[in-house]
């Protein structure tokens, strides 16, 4: 985490912000707008202030290559390693969230985010190292990103469906995974389960 302030964080956005209008106007940029403040180690909070700022001083969202893009970044590739290892109660509300979305409904017991969630409590409570693929092998791959393939897919669905006692439920990790290995399969593209 930074020991940038929220002052020197605004300061940082409204001198980036600058820099930017300078550009686009094809103007010569001082070395002094460019901002001096280091986005790999602001905390999550940081960067949206720093968007925020960014955002209000520039009238309109920072483009790509801006300090608060940049910061965003960052704390997005912090959040898809975290979400890699050891299961946290983050990770497991980010999962049931994501169903929970796509489902219109909370996940029944017994579905993947359940169990993420309870590989969570049980991770806080003894101090445990439990991890997304230990619940059900392809699930970190699908967490990182990885294109879901139909044997990833059909992994996903039948630990979901052992766990239920029943095929999944539309909406739920297990079918999306299903719905994008189809699309994939079909017109040979690289989705992953974000593009759901």
């Amino acid at each position: 985490m930074s020991t940038q302030t929220i002052t020197e964080i605004e300061i940082a956005a409204r001198k980036d912000a600058e820099r930017i209008i300078a550009e686009r106007k094809n103007e010569t940029v001082e070395p002094g707008l460019v901002p001096e403040i280091d986005v790999n180690h602001l905390s999550k909070d940081q960067a949206r202030k720093l968007m925020s700022a960014e955002h209000k001083a520039l009238g309109y969202r920072p483009p790509p290559g801006s300090l608060a893009a940049q910061a965003q970044s960052v704390i997005s590739k912090h959040e898809k390693e975290e979400v890699t290892g050891k299961i946290t109660e983050d990770v497991a509300r980010t999962i049931q969230s994501a169903e929970h979305k796509a489902m219109g409904h909370r996940p029944p017991p017994g579905s993947v985010s359940a169990q993420v969630q309870a590989a969570a409590a049980q991770n806080a409570q003894d101090g445990g190292n439990r991890t997304l693929d230990e619940i059900a092998p392809g699930l970190k791959e699908i967490a990182e990103g990885t294109p879901v393939t139909k044997d990833l897919a059909n992994t996903l669905e039948s630990v979901e469906h052992k766990a239920l006692g029943y095929r999944p439920p539309h909406g739920s990790l297990a079918a999306q995974a299903q719905s994008v290995a189809a699309k994939n399969e079909t017109d040979e593209r690289s989705r992953t389960i974000n593009d759901a």
